[in-house]
């Protein structure tokens, strides 16, 4: 199973797009995962949200949460591995936030 530590990825929610940048230019995983101060999953950010943040007229002092894909699709820790990457095949996502029972990040599937 690759389970990514999701500690290394992940930005607080008062982070700015400057932020953003830092954690995927550092990290080779192209996403970032927005969280709350509880673990909660608030969104997920890739260079694409950001580029098309700052077309928008974003800055990179903006917040996050502006660009921040606050939908993206989940898997949960009580799924199966084939179950996590019928989602990622279904939706063509390269990397699947996984969750614990309370909604909380508990690791990142990618393949």
């Amino acid at each position: 199973m690759d389970l990514f530590d999701w500690q290394a990825i992940s930005i607080g929610e008062d982070a700015t797009i400057r932020d953003a940048l830092t954690v995927l230019d550092q990290q080779a995983m192209q996403i970032a995962l927005v969280i709350s101060d509880s673990r909660r999953l608030v969104g997920t950010v890739t260079d694409g949200d950001i580029r098309r943040g700052l077309l928008r007229g974003e800055s990179l002092d903006s917040a996050i949460i502006q660009v921040a894909n606050r939908k993206p699709t989940v898997g949960f820790e009580s799924e199966t591995e084939m179950v996590w990457h019928q989602h990622m095949k279904r939706r063509s996502l390269r990397h699947l936030p996984v969750l614990n029972s309370q909604q909380q990040l508990v690791g990142l599937y990618y393949h």
